[in-house]
This record gives structure tokens, C-alpha cells and sequence, in this order.
């Protein structure tokens, strides 16, 4: 995938790392904000101005900028936040009060939402949300400092289910000033204000939408974020299935609910390259039926279906989510316990599988699956025959030849060996396994004279290759 694909990609996906209303409030800091007279941020006439950044450090203490933003936000809730650092560097968001949206310069896009409800919050935002987390919170003051040249107190905070952290609280306003995890999978996490300042009047060219010329508008899904498990449980209806630590290299961006399709979103950032992993997750309608066209693998015994690259719309995809018709994207869909989970990301495979194996801890995964490929009889075919019929393929003609159950039925048929009385349909036939170069289709029942049929992509070793059948399994 090109820079510039994956970047459109992460846009969407990373909306969440950006501007989510992230659990920074502590309730000393309600107790400034809802007692101080003084506080600027309150007051109707102030406007807050402040440059946010986000910095991942490692076990080595090595640095890495995901973001430096330039924030604008008034008592009415209006805000503008535009990225001015880290590799999303020139997006801006902005809610007026009648309408919300996003810029995306290097996509030449404008996406538009409503105003009201607006979900999404810049990191450290003040506003009524401070009391919300008030049951959820114990705090420890553990020492003062000074940020952005102004006295701030040090708070220690037990988040209800989370691991603690710090924040920095503002003496003479309450407003969050700083927020620093503790290491967590070889990572921690900084955010803070390196400026800020309290103003008068709102630049009104930041809250005036127009549409730039040679752009274009599009839609996104609605989603509600979420900063704990029991959040998003309570958004979802299940508890939702997450990986064993964090990937390495990677860091977790959000996790949020798409209310009109029932999905939990949990998204996974590469520190320093344009890459991700999305985990979608809901419940699961049907029964999964694997589809023979794609790759198979297992966990244990389960099949979880691979889609490289991925194209259209596949189970839980299904609905004009984001990922649907975006290709040249590596995913798996399988099921368990009454919940489908599909995985998406442009890493590399190992990655993803990696992904997939943290997923699902102490059981055994295999992508692909690869069953004995043993023919007791090789089948006859003509090489050169193959080569045209890929190319008859390449141009829409015979587009069964991609699918190996499809291909191994019209073998049957053409060398009439099922029974006459017998007529084998689609349905019969049992996909063992699809390695994506290999395929073995079995014939279940004894009536057929053929047990199993053995196929592989000899022209062509991609998803646009034919597959051929090679050899046979006789009762």
C-alpha cells in the first residue's frame, strides 16, 4: 500500500488517538474547576488556545511524535484542532455548533457529521464530561511541578479497570495540563500542553465551513468512544475480546462502538511506519460459512478465513463500513462463542498473524492450514491450456476457474465420474483445505467414485490465479 492509501486509512482510524475524550480528569480537578471563581476556562468571554502533543517513549527512551496539534476550544463546546506535527500532520477537525467536520488535505476530502452528539473531544477538553468520571477515579496528590510556565499539581490516578497513571492539574484553573502513563508493553505515553493561553474571541475563520475547491465530501460511520472495558461492554452488550499485550512496535489507538452496525472497534497504531490493525467484533448473526475461494486457517480446529487483499464486503464488513472496498489489505473473519471477529491492517502477514496468535492465547493457530498433499492419482492436464484459460479468466470469461470447490465440480462433471445416480451439486462438496497455491476438495459419502479431488494454481500463484485440478483420490 502506498503512503499516501495507508495515510487515508489511519485518518479514519486514528480519529480515536487524536480527539478522544480520554479519562485525564481527576476529582481534585473537578473541585478547581467547580469551586475557583477565577477559573478562565469557565468564564463565557475566554476562549482556550493551547499546542497538545503526544509522545510515545520507549523501554530505551527513545521518543517518537504521534501528534502536535493546535487547539481551539470556547464554553459553548465549539472547537478547531488542527495537526501540526507527527504523520497526520495538516488534518483538522472542527465542530461550530451546526455542523462538524474534517479536512483532510492529502486526500482532497471534507468529511461532515452532525454537530450534536459529538463524541469526539480533543485530549484534555474542559467541560460537564469532568464529573463523569468522579466514582471511577482514586487519586493520590504526589508532588507539584511547573508546565507551560504555569503551577500545576501531581496527581496519581487508579482508573476503575485500567492501570494508573499521572496528570498534571492546572492550580489556578483545574485544566488538565499534562497526562504521562506508566511502561506498559515497552511503551509509555505523554501528552501534554507545550502552550497555552486564554483569549477573548474565537478566530472566525476557524469556525467557518466551505468546502475546498477540488475537494470532495463523504460520509463516515458514528461511533461512540469508549477508555474501559466495562464502557464499551455497556455500549456493545458483550464484552469484547482483546489481544494478549499489545503488539510490538505498535500502540493501542482507541477503542469505540459503531452504534447502526453493532461493531466494537479496537484500533492498533505503528509507532513509527504508516501501518494498522483494526479488530472488529459483534455478534454473530449466522453461522459462519467458510468460503472456499480464500485461505484457510485454523485456531485449533476452529477455520478462520484469510482475505488477501481484501476485497468487498465480507461478513461483519457487509453495510458500507470504511474497510469494505478498500483493497490491497490483509484480514481474517472467524467465530467463537457466539461472536465474530474480523481482523484488518495493512502490516505485513507476519504481523498480522502475530496479531491474530495474541488474540488467542495458548491456542494453536495456523495460516494457513496445510493438510497432507498427497494425490493417489494425478489427474491429466494440458499446461498450455491452463495458460490461455487465465487469460480467458484475466477478461471475465469462466470466472468459476477462481473458486477450487467450482472448479473441482465441473471436473466431475466433464469427466462424468460421479454416479449416475448420483448428481453432485456445490453443496456436496466439502473444502478441506486452501492454502491459496494448494487445494483439496472432498467428496463426502461412499456413492461417488471419487473421494477427494487435489487442485493447485499453476499459472498464476495470486488471487487472480485459476485453479487446476492435479490429482485424485479414488474410493
Amino acid at each position: 500500500m502506498t503512503n499516501t492509501k495507508a495515510k487515508a486509512v489511519i485518518i479514519f482510524l486514528l480519529a480515536s488517538f487524536i480527539i478522544l475524550n480520554a479519562p485525564v480528569t481527576t476529582v481534585q480537578a473537578m473541585q478547581y474547576s467547580a469551586g475557583n471563581e477565577k477559573n478562565e476556562f469557565i468564564k463565557q468571554e475566554s476562549i482556550l488556545h493551547g499546542i497538545l502533543e503526544v509522545v510515545t517513549t520507549n523501554q530505551k527512551g527513545e521518543q517518537s511524535l504521534q501528534a502536535r496539534m493546535d487547539v481551539w476550544w470556547d464554553s459553548d463546546g465549539r472547537y478547531h484542532c488542527k495537526i501540526i506535527g507527527g504523520y497526520l500532520k495538516g488534518i483538522q477537525i472542527a465542530n461550530n455548533g451546526q455542523k462538524k467536520w474534517m479536512i483532510i488535505p492529502g486526500e482532497k476530502r471534507s468529511i461532515l457529521y452532525p454537530a450534536y452528539p459529538d463524541t469526539w473531544k480533543f485530549i484534555f477538553q474542559p467541560g460537564k464530561e469532568i464529573y463523569l468520571l468522579k466514582k471511577d477515579l482514586k487519586v493520590k496528590k504526589i508532588g507539584e511541578d511547573t508546565i507551560s510556565e504555569r503551577h500545576a499539581v501531581i496527581e496519581k490516578v487508579w482508573p476503575k479497570g485500567g492501570l494508573p497513571y499521572y496528570v498534571w492539574i492546572d492550580k489556578a484553573t483545574g485544566l488538565i495540563m499534562k497526562k504521562e502513563t506508566e511502561m506498559q508493553n515497552g511503551l509509555k505515553q505523554r501528552i501534554a500542553y507545550t502552550h497555552i493561553e486564554f483569549c477573548n474571541a474565537f478566530p472566525p475563520e476557524l469556525l467557518n465551513y466551505s468546502l475546498p475547491e477540488g475537494y470532495a465530501e463523504t460520509p463516515v460511520e458514528y461511533e461512540e468512544f469508549a477508555v474501559s472495558q466495562e464502557e464499551i461492554r455497556n455500549l456493545s452488550g458483550f464484552t469484547p475480546k482483546q489481544p494478549d499485550k499489545v503488539p510490538k512496535d505498535y500502540v493501542n489507538a482507541g477503542m469505540s462502538f459503531i452504534k447502526n452496525m453493532g461493531l466494537v472497534k479496537l484500533v492498533y497504531v505503528h509507532k513509527s511506519k504508516p501501518r494498522f490493525i483494526v479488530m472488529l467484533q459483534t455478534a454473530a448473526d449466522v453461522r459462519l460459512s467458510s468460503n472456499p475461494a480464500y485461505m484457510i486457517g485454523k485456531i485449533d480446529d476452529n477455520d478462520i478465513e484469510i482475505y488477501y487483499p481484501l476485497e468487498g464486503n465480507h461478513g461483519i464488513l457487509s453495510g458500507g463500513i470504511l474497510y469494505g472496498n478498500i483493497t490491497d489489505l490483509w484480514s481474517a473473519r472467524w467465530q467463537e462463542d457466539e461472536l465474530e471477529y474480523m481482523v484488518i491492517g495493512n502490516a505485513p502477514e507476519k504481523e498480522m498473524i502475530n496479531f491474530i496468535k495474541l488474540m488467542n492465547p495458548g491456542k494453536k493457530v495456523r495460516i494457513p492450514y496445510n493438510a497432507p498433499f498427497k494425490p493417489g492419482k494425478k489427474a491429466e492436464y494440458d499446461i498450455e491450456r491452463e495458460k490461455y484459460q487465465q487469460i480467458n479468466t484475466d477478461a471475465g470469461h469462466s470466472p468459476y476457474r477462481l473458486n477450487p470447490v467450482f472448479t473441482a465440480l465441473a471436473y466431475i462433471y466433464q469427466a462424468q465420474e460421479s454416479m449416475p445416480e448420483q448428481r453432485l451439486e456445490y453443496e456436496n462438496l466439502k473444502i478441506v483445505m486452501n492454502n491459496g497455491k494448494e487445494a483439496i476438495v472432498e467428496i463426502p459419502g461412499h456413492k461417488a467414485s471419487l473421494k477427494r479431488i487435489y487442485l493447485k494454481k499453476l499459472v498464476r500463484q495470486d488471487y487472480t490465479g485459476i485453479w487446476t485440478v492435479v490429482g485424485l483420490d479414488q474410493n
